[in-house]
């Protein structure tokens, strides 16, 4: 892949509905990562957007390492 397609990729913005697709988590859940500002997101107007790449640096604290502690 080349750069310029992988940063525009990271910066893609998603709505709501989306990241919640992709991410496979319900409405509350993701509602309660957004209200507390673990999952950053920007409000314009009265919708909500979240950057592909925060959803992306969120989802690596959870990876798992085998033989990790």
């Amino acid at each position: 892949m080349e750069l310029q397609t992988k940063i525009l990729e990271q910066e893609e913005l998603l709505t709501v509905e989306e990241a919640r697709l992709w991410l496979r988590l319900g409405p509350t859940k993701l509602n309660e990562l957004l209200q507390s500002g673990e999952l950053p997101s920007f409000k314009v107007g009265r919708r909500r957007f979240i950057r592909r790449g925060d959803i992306t640096k969120w989802l690596e604290q959870y990876r798992y390492h085998p033989g990790e502690n």
